[in-house]
């Protein structure tokens, strides 16, 4: 008898019911546990890209301590009196953009025409890819200025001046739409009243990532801090030395 008599002689039973629902179930069971896990990966990456970003910032900004024992200041003024340019062009040598702060006229304004074929090139160092636009050379990266904040107005400051320790003050934030060119000499000015009074986290965060926004504290590491952050924590947060303990975030 042939291999093909045999088979058509004795043809290979079909699934029973019990076996089809079986089956069901556990596709069922397995779309349940698979399908969170893929949709926070989708957030996942890009939210994991903004905290590459945040930590090679706060790592810039340690390397320009080291150097110069002091965080570079918010803002720079030029001659004339104006403020010309921002921290973020302090730590281009710290982000391998030596290149471009060389060519930098720091006798200048970040806008003037001297400047500016640099100042609108498109850095991603202080962009969340996923955040929308209006120009190229658009931020995501802002830091609170404020007397007792990481970056008093005029002046720099040690690490050591943040009294209230480097893992519990913030060094920079998100924000999805700033309308700040990396370049240019505008943050986001610390108003007491406005934290306490406006809807959390009241500080200036937000991003296109679901849930909260990311943060660099000035220790160099990133925290993910949820909508419904207490304004009041938020307040801790950010300043740097009215010795109280921040509590959980």
């Amino acid at each position: 008898m042939s291999i093909r008599e045999r088979s058509e002689r004795h043809p290979r039973p079909g699934f029973t019911k019990l076996e089809v629902a079986v089956v069901a179930a556990v596709i069922v069971v397995l779309i349940a546990l698979l399908l969170p896990a893929a949709q926070q990966t989708r957030d996942g990456g890009p939210r994991n890209y903004c905290k590459n970003h945040l930590k090679q910032l706060g790592l810039a900004f340690h390397n320009y301590h080291d150097n110069y024992k002091m965080l570079p200041a918010h803002a720079y003024p030029i001659s004339t009196g104006r403020l010309g340019h921002s921290w973020r062009t302090m730590l281009l040598p710290y982000l391998d953009q030596a290149a471009l702060y060389d060519e930098f006229n720091f006798d200048k304004a970040w806008n003037d025409p001297a400047n500016v074929r640099i100042t609108d090139t498109d850095l991603i160092a202080f962009q969340c890819h996923q955040a929308p636009h209006t120009f190229e050379s658009e931020t995501n990266y802002l830091v609170n200025i404020g007397d007792d904040t990481a970056f008093p107005p005029g002046r720099e400051i040690a690490l050591d001046d943040i009294t209230d320790g480097t893992s519990n003050t913030l060094l920079v934030f998100e924000r999805s739409d700033s309308g700040i060119a990396w370049a240019e000499p505008q943050d986001f000015y610390y108003d007491e009243a406005q934290i306490l009074n406006s809807g959390p986290p009241g500080f200036g965060l937000s991003s296109v990532h679901e849930g909260g926004g990311q943060v660099a504290l000035t220790d160099g590491s990133v925290r993910f801090l949820a909508d419904k952050l207490s304004p009041e924590i938020a307040r801790r947060l950010i300043l740097r030395n009215d010795g109280e303990e921040v509590g959980d975030f």
